[in-house]
């Protein structure tokens, strides 16, 4: 295969991506594309980019065009890759992947579908430190169980009052604050290093809640500039997250991992000479406290970190950018991949619902759509659903449907508005439709079409303020706003209704 030909959408952290193509054998960046006229030429011409458009969809249009790089804002993620890949291209999304997880989970699913490979750029697996951490773990460092994970990751960038508000101020074009620039990382990190979340907890903070726009105009803030998450992880361990983007005269992160036999500390410190490296710690046996860990050739090998701010795109995000294309070129997977972005996205997701609601979440997993009928229109009829609380009842729902052994759930277009799911049994003769649902965009309609006894619909309307008569004696209706009321309607379907 000659060289990948590849477009670059975005400006500011697009560059590294350009770096990093720049570095990477068999990579041809033919296209870039950047809103502003006179920005998207400079750039170009700055990397010897030869096609420079303004346009997304005229840059995947381009003649040849192999892969796509998209580093826009979050809230256009999902519109350019279900683009990139009707064009049939290999996809780099930068993080977070998408605004929720049923958008990340969509667009899985058309990568999948088109045999495109995928990734999501989480370029820090490959800071050196980091990576020999995660050598040392898989080689049992810390003892066969970890105990706790604590991370802390504090920056400035949002300090300055008076920063200039603009798009990453905003959760409908970016989705999350600090979350979503650095949090997400921190995730993956974890994910990676350890294992997945299981629950979490958070506390949001906007410390700095509105900022002037470009004419001075004081603007508000919508988004966290601080969290704070624990989270429970699958083997047990515990988990305890810091992050800020307005801590004053900071720019550092960590990561420690305790285990049942020793610990190790990373750091990420742009105040210490030869930073873009990191640097590593650990302690296990006799040890009394952490010893510097001196990190593999193997791990720096081609590194000059005299310009560590060209390095993190020239060798760290270049390595990212190499499996890409080496992928590409022999038809293997690639990693990290839309699979990571999702799981991380479902975190995401969680924290920003436990801070919403004070308290323990359940990290969302992969819903199992074997044995629906009609089941490819569910990535499509979650992402319908506006409200979060709404589109996590519907997941809760459908999960308990489909879970019923002698109902079968399937999901009905009946015209441009209604989605319907139906639950029928064929147990007699004629199939009977004794429940279905329908999907609106800040909540969920459940309707009961079998008579009841006076004491379930006594039930209804004292547990539901939503209870509604339908159009005749035996169909009932109530809507389903959050988890709690699918919950709230289990247990009336568990104890009024024995036959399900």
């Amino acid at each position: 295969m000659t060289a990948v030909k590849i477009g670059v959408i975005g400006g500011g952290f697009g560059t590294q991506h350009l770096q990093g193509y720049g570095a990477t054998e068999n990579a041809d960046v033919v296209a870039f594309c950047q809103r502003t006229p006179d920005k998207a030429e400079a750039t170009a011409k700055a990397f010897g980019v030869p096609h420079v458009y303004t346009d997304y969809r005229e840059l995947l249009a381009h003649p040849g065009l192999d892969a796509v790089s998209i580093v826009a804002p979050p809230h256009l993620h999902a519109e350019m890759v279900a683009a990139a890949v009707e064009q049939r291209l290999h996809l780099l999304c930068e993080k977070p992947l998408a605004m929720d997880a049923a958008q990340a989970e969509t667009m899985l699913s058309q990568a999948e579908a088109a045999g495109r490979v995928h990734m999501t750029a989480f370029n820090h697996r490959h800071i050196p430190a980091l990576a020999y951490m995660k050598e040392l773990l898989d080689d049992g460092y810390v003892g066969e169980r970890v105990y706790h994970v604590e991370s802390r990751w504090f920056s400035e960038n949002r300090a300055t009052p008076g920063l200039t508000h603009y798009w990453r101020h905003q959760r409908e074009l970016a989705g999350f604050g600090v979350m979503g620039d650095i949090g997400v990382h921190v995730v993956d990190r974890v994910r990676w290093l350890i294992g997945e979340f299981e629950s979490v907890w958070g506390h949001a903070d906007t410390f700095i809640s509105e900022r002037p726009d470009e004419e001075g105009t004081p603007r508000p803030v919508t988004v966290e500039d601080s969290f704070t998450l624990l989270g429970r992880l699958a083997g047990g361990a515990s988990a305890c997250v810091r992050l800020s983007a307005v801590a004053r005269k900071s720019n550092y992160q960590n990561l420690e991992v305790y285990g049942d036999a020793g610990m190790l500390r990373f750091v990420f410190d742009r105040n210490v000479k030869g930073w873009v490296r990191g640097q590593l710690w650990g302690a296990r046996g006799d040890t009394r406290s952490p010893e510097a860990l001196e990190i593999p050739d193997r791990y720096t090998r081609g590194l000059d970190d005299t310009d560590p701010q060209r390095a993190q795109g020239e060798f760290i995000f270049a390595k990212l950018t190499r499996d890409f294309v080496d992928a590409i070129r022999n038809g293997t997977p690639a990693v990290p991949n839309f699979d990571d972005g999702l799981a991380a996205q479902r975190v995401l997701d969680a924290a920003l619902r436990a801070a919403e609601e004070g308290q323990w979440v359940q990290v969302g997993k992969s819903l199992q759509l074997a044995g629906i009928e009609g089941a490819d229109l569910y990535p499509e009829w979650e992402a319908y659903i506006d409200d979060q609380r709404a589109r996590a009842a519907f997941r809760l729902l459908v999960e308990f449907a489909a879970s019923l052994p002698h109902l079968v759930l399937s999901f009905r277009k009946k015209g441009f508005i209604d989605k319907t799911c139906c639950l029928h049994d064929r147990s007699g003769p004629r199939p009977r439709l004794p429940y279905s649902f329908i999907v609106n965009k800040g909540w969920i309609k459940f309707y009961f079409r079998r008579p009841e006894t006076r004491t379930g619909k006594d039930a209804l309307k004292r547990d539901f303020n939503s209870f509604e008569d339908g159009n005749s004696k035996s169909e009932w209706t109530v809507r389903l706003r959050t988890e709690e009321d699918v919950r709230l309607l289990l247990a009336h379907l568990r104890r009024n209704m024995k036959d399900t």
